[in-house]
């Protein structure tokens, strides 16, 4: 997964255009045109304390692949939210 900076959030998604759809649903806006793209090393304030994208990434793919195993349905891939500036 890659992360990007869509007006004031920070959306994982595999896609440019999954991150838009996201962003779109989850505010009920039309994405704005300027995206950036954002590396996974970019260190983030989450919680009080700051940590890597990549770290929150990996622990979010961790979490759904443990429901898988349980037997619970999810999109491994699905976009999520980061982060909220």
């Amino acid at each position: 997964m890659e992360a990007f900076r869509i007006g004031n959030f920070i959306i994982a998604a595999d896609t440019l255009e999954e991150a838009r759809l996201f962003y779109t649903e989850e505010t009920g806006e039309t994405a704005p045109t300027q995206v950036e793209s954002i590396s996974v090393y970019t260190e983030i304030l989450r919680e009080g304390e700051k940590v890597l994208i990549r770290d929150v990434i990996n622990n979010v793919m961790d979490e759904r692949n443990a429901w898988l195993r349980m037997g619970i349905p999810c999109d491994l891939h699905y976009p999520f939210l980061i982060t909220k500036l």
